[in-house]
């Protein structure tokens, strides 16, 4: 199976490969483009996070990959795609509307490898890197009701393929 890591380092290797083997690195995982539905605003809902744009690429990809999860049979809870890019005690204590916006324009138009990671057992994520002031960030995809195992993790990453 192959790991966020290992796709990383597979994608700097085959560009260095000539331009024939190039279609190897693109059937190996999917690179997207992080669109927010507007990085000058703060829009209802977007408290610590700012929402993905419905019907980018990224945000249907992440719908049809929670339909696919659906097979599992297990219980999760979604969220529109979002990426949180405040802390809670940042909220609570600064006026946060100039951070969101600074923090909002360095995760636009970033690209991403659509790559899982799990969190806590239970949290199911897109990692999307580092910002500024907050730290790694990532999309929940999915937040099960009950911890998952590492078989039920790896049927996970083999959804990905489909």
């Amino acid at each position: 199976m192959i790991k966020c890591l290992e796709l990383v380092q597979w994608k700097i290797y085959i560009n260095h490969l000539n331009m024939y083997n190039k279609f190897l690195y693109f059937s190996l995982y999917m690179e997207y483009e992080i669109i927010l539905t507007n990085v000058q605003k703060r829009l209802p809902g977007e408290f610590r996070s700012k929402l993905l744009k419905p019907n980018s690429p990224l945000y249907d990809e992440i719908l049809l990959y929670r339909n696919r999860l659906l097979s599992l049979g297990k219980k999760f809870d979604t969220r529109t795609p979002h990426i949180e890019i405040i802390k809670d005690i940042e909220n609570k204590v600064f006026d946060v509307f100039e951070m969101l916006n600074r923090r909002s324009l360095e995760l636009e138009g970033r690209k991403i490898i659509f790559c899982i990671k799990l969190i806590g057992r239970k949290a199911l994520i897109i990692p999307t890197g580092f910002v500024s002031g907050y730290g790694e960030t990532h999309i929940t995809i999915a937040y099960f009701l009950e911890p998952i195992g590492k078989e039920l993790f790896e049927k996970c990453e083999e959804l990905i393929k489909n």
